[in-house]
């Protein structure tokens, strides 16, 4: 019978047509009637990383009962280094930290198992890491293990501000670290918050001024080099300003270059994330360079 019943429908080209429209009207119909697939559904909102940076300042600040302020300035310099030499301080994508601690300084430099995870063996050979997530494992890969370890190093000689120093110093090594530290300490006590990545104009928009970009052009002036900037050109008097939260290391007159003065602010920024193509710096500080006319 279904052959008899198509072989009709053969013979009438406007019923074979007819039916044919309306079989796809009914499966599109169903295909739109019915729930959509698993993998159409919504994207799950990303993590607010600045909020999950947060939870695990609170949680070893609460372990260590170093400022959680103290912790996200010793995080986000270790943050920059990362930054600035990624090929030998290599970060987890996922990561929430940016602490990096090398294999032998981690396990100990004697340890027989650089991939040491035992807290007691780690200690027995003088590593520094440590179990910060309460699970009897110093995972290096473990953003509250990390960060409690470097904490709790540095907490060895007390929270005073001298002893912090003390601290830093003993764990860097570096003078230059122990004063960036304290300086990303400082910002955070400042603004009490971890966001601090806006930025802004140096000179306000209604002011009179120019702009000419010469990035990349040559320069004689003490020698030939490439011009690793860009000219703004206002009056005396136009208020310059810092173009990111930070700390105002130098401000002052410049005397030289282009045949006049030129009002500098040198700023380290709280978020380093300039990248100067000639000398490939990922942590170089912020500068406002306005020459006057």
């Amino acid at each position: 019978m279904l052959i008899r019943w198509w072989m009709n429908l053969a013979r009438q080209p406007g019923l074979l047509i007819r039916t044919i429209l309306t079989a796809s009207a009914v499966a599109l119909a169903a295909v739109a009637s019915s729930p959509a697939p698993s993998s159409h559904a919504a994207a799950p909102k990303p993590p607010d990383a600045f909020a999950e940076r947060m939870k695990l300042y609170a949680r070893i600040s609460s372990a260590t009962r170093m400022d959680w302020r103290t912790l996200a300035a010793i995080d986000q310099y270790e943050r920059t280094m990362a930054r600035a030499h990624p090929r030998t301080r290599p970060i987890r994508k996922d990561a929430i930290s940016g602490i990096f601690i090398p294999k032998e300084r981690w396990s100990g430099e004697l340890n027989p198992d650089s991939d040491d995870s035992k807290p007691g063996s780690i200690r027995f050979f003088h590593g520094i890491g440590r179990d910060g997530s309460g699970d009897g494992i110093a995972d290096r890969d473990n953003d509250a293990d990390l960060l409690f370890s470097v904490a709790s190093q540095i907490a060895k000689y007390g929270n005073g501000k001298d002893d912090f120093a003390i601290g830093l110093w003993e764990y860097y090594q570096n003078t230059r670290s122990v004063q960036r530290v304290e300086q990303f300490r400082k910002i955070y006590q400042t603004y009490g918050k971890l966001e601090l990545t806006q930025h802004a104009f140096p000179l306000p928009v209604s002011s009179v001024y120019s702009y000419r970009s010469t990035w990349g052009n040559r320069r004689s002036w003490g020698g030939y080099r490439i011009h690793e900037g860009t000219d703004i050109f206002a009056g005396y008097g136009v208020p310059v300003r810092s173009t990111c939260f930070g700390i105002v290391e130098v401000k002052g007159w410049n005397p030289f270059g282009a045949g006049g003065s030129a009002f500098v602010i040198w700023t380290i920024c709280i978020i380093t994330t300039l990248i100067c193509p000639a000398t490939r710096n990922r942590s170089s500080p912020e500068m406002s360079f306005v020459r006057a006319r």
